[in-house]
């Protein structure tokens, strides 16, 4: 399959079927917009910097933005409810982080996570792939993320929605994350290739570069 970064939190992911996480329009955070079209499109809470599905092209297109089982073309989806800060959503609500696999690769996408997720963990624990927030002020922080990763414990952590390049966000950039990993750093293009076999067989942290 193939797997491209997008910028900031949003990914496509190429395979028997199409699918699009978090779109952002690109333009309203001082990036590119998404060039994209998809059978899937997975929206995990309604932020302008993550529901832009009108910029993401597709006759057809299936969104889900909800908790739960969900299926779609053979492919089961797994909707998580968890919270945009650390006040059980009173600052900025809640959000739905999403599991899934894609030949034979299982991937969880923490979207805007802002919390550590005692309730969510064993539902999350089991992946081989982990997009986790890393910038904070919005999200978790480099410190909280190191934490849920370390317990999640997925073969991969890939870091997302943090500062880098013409993002206007006011958030902190991946450095901090980097910095204190106790993994391995891979650094990436913008996409890449991506069989089970490309899988580590200790933790790596991915980073893909804009």
């Amino acid at each position: 399959m193939i797997l491209r970064w997008h910028g900031h939190a949003c990914f496509e992911l190429q395979s028997d079927v199409t699918l699009v996480i978090d779109p952002h329009d690109g333009r309203s955070i001082g990036l590119s917009p998404p060039i994209a079209s998809a059978d899937l499109i997975l929206v995990s809470h309604d932020h302008f910097d993550h529901n832009q599905v009108r910029n993401v092209r597709g006759l057809r297109s299936r969104v889900i933005d909800t908790t739960g089982p969900h299926q779609f073309q053979g492919h089961a989806i797994r909707g998580i409810q968890a919270f945009h800060d650390d006040e059980q959503g009173a600052k900025r609500g809640s959000i739905v982080m999403f599991k899934f696999e894609m030949q034979g690769i299982s991937f969880l996408h923490a979207a805007d996570l802002g919390h550590y997720p005692t309730e969510q963990m064993d539902l999350m624990r089991g992946c081989d792939l982990l997009f986790l927030p890393v910038g904070g002020v919005f999200t978790i922080d480099a410190a909280m993320a190191w934490r849920v990763a370390q317990a999640v414990a997925p073969r991969v952590v890939v870091p997302m929605h943090y500062r880098y390049g013409s993002l206007t966000l006011a958030i902190d950039d991946v450095q901090p994350f980097l910095d204190s990993s106790p993994w391995p750093v891979v650094d990436l293009g913008v996409e890449m290739e991506l069989e089970q076999d490309d899988l580590p067989m200790q933790p790596e942290v991915w980073r893909f570069l804009g």
